[in-house]
């Protein structure tokens, strides 16, 4: 706190500046970002001298419902968004995709692991360092890179959102929902905006049937991004109203009365 109220943050962007945007800059950004956990000793085996080596985590498309690290996992957890901030511009700054790819993957698997984590990057700006990384690599790199990259950033924060739409409070989803539209219509502000609004419309599309009893708390925060959000970003892409019917048929279809009867006294 005291480093950020000297603007220790700052200095630390302007400095980087100066140096030499490195594979090994972004590893070290990484470790200030969210450190490792010390991983506990292997557990032994009772009847051999072998150790058990820990489970498997899956990576899904997007956050499970519970998100907790193993205790042993020397799991990394986000502490300081800050120091991600410093780490994206570093990664728009590098011009490699291949280095891009692999930071943005190790995000991925940060908020797949760790349900604090999600919630430190959701009380960050971090939609806004997404979009200026996604501005970086349009200005610099070949389309097809960049395409690369737009769906990799893309899945991330819908990812994210998502989490946000189905663990938190609907007041404070929404909140945070709302600054994806104040991103600047810019190249990747806009584009963040409709790749996340196609992204999260067509989760909804393949899975209309909505779990009980989340759905409760999920339909206001749905609610908003379909009559808010969408249809502001309509005005660029027109074709996201004509899903938004869709989908809204689809959910009442597919849905108890439990839902309906809360989709209609929310005049959805």
């Amino acid at each position: 706190t005291a480093f950020a109220k000297l603007q220790g943050w700052e200095l630390a962007g302007r400095l980087l500046q100066k140096h030499r945007q490195t594979a090994g800059l972004c590893a070290s950004l990484l470790a200030l970002a969210a450190p490792a956990a010390p991983a506990a000793p292997p557990a032994a085996a009772a009847a051999t001298n072998t150790t058990i080596a820990p489970a498997a985590v899956p990576s899904p498309p997007v956050p499970r419902r519970r998100l907790t690290p193993p205790a042993d996992s020397g799991a990394r957890r986000l502490l300081h968004p800050h120091a991600l901030q410093l780490l994206l511009e570093t990664l728009g700054g590098c011009g490699e995709p291949r280095t891009q790819r692999l930071y943005l993957g190790e995000l991925a698997a940060l908020l797949d692991l760790d349900g604090p984590s999600v919630e430190a990057l959701l009380d960050s700006e971090w939609l806004a360092w997404l979009a200026a990384l996604l501005r970086a690599a349009a200005a610099a790199q070949p389309p097809s890179e960049v395409a690369a990259l737009e769906a990799q950033i893309v899945s991330f924060a819908s990812a994210a959102l998502l989490y946000d739409m189905t663990h938190s409070a609907a007041s404070r989803a929404r909140e945070r929902l709302g600054r994806l539209l104040e991103l600047p219509a810019d190249g990747g502000g806009e584009r963040l905006q409709l790749g996340v609004a196609r992204a999260l419309l067509s989760h909804f599309e393949l899975r209309p049937v909505l779990p009980m009893p989340e759905a409760v708390n999920l339909l206001p925060t749905l609610s908003y991004f379909l009559f808010d959000v969408v249809d502001d970003l309509a005005a660029v892409e027109p074709a996201l109203q004509l899903r938004v019917v869709a989908l809204v048929n689809q959910l009442a279809c597919h849905n108890s009365p439990t839902v309906r009867a809360k989709m209609k006294s929310l005049g959805m």
